[in-house]
């Protein structure tokens, strides 16, 4: 292992490494976005909640499938978490974070449970291993240039 200190920081193995100070910048940062998603989360997921109560009780009419509002509108739940999450997959720059699975199985019990129209839907649900196996792997890659594997 080649270890050098001078006044530019240190290189360990000819890769310099970051400074003590900009890494707990960098974390101070981390932090502080973290909070930030979590009150994303919070406040998009209480706005859901708020719709979903509103939806339940102004519409009195069933849905096409025959099911009343209440059993029709809970699905905008699973909303309730996307704006936080799509941040934190933009701030972190990973696809994989992307909560695919939520709005794929929105998008599939909305046109189940308002429309009727479970079959063939279904096969939307196949595109969560699809993106999953797309983008991890453009992830890790993503990963390794960042780290200079690559």
């Amino acid at each position: 292992m080649d270890i050098k200190i001078n006044d530019d920081g240190v290189e360990i193995n000819g890769k310099k490494e970051m400074p003590f100070t900009e890494r707990q910048a960098k974390e101070k940062k981390d932090r502080l976005m973290d909070r930030i998603i979590s009150i994303a989360s919070s406040a998009s997921f209480a706005l859901v909640l708020i719709i979903y109560i509103a939806l339940s009780l102004s519409v009195t009419s069933l849905a096409p499938s025959g099911y009343s509002s209440w059993a029709v509108w809970w699905i905008l739940l699973l909303l309730g978490g996307l704006p936080g999450e799509t941040i934190r997959c933009i701030y972190r720059r990973k696809f994989t974070m992307f909560p695919i699975w939520s709005l794929t199985l929105f998008i599939y019990l909305l046109l189940g449970m308002y429309f009727g129209l479970w079959h063939p839907q279904w096969v939307i649900l196949l595109s969560i291993p699809v993106y999953y196996s797309i983008f991890g792997p453009i992830d890790k890659l993503i990963d390794d240039y960042k780290k200079g594997r690559i």
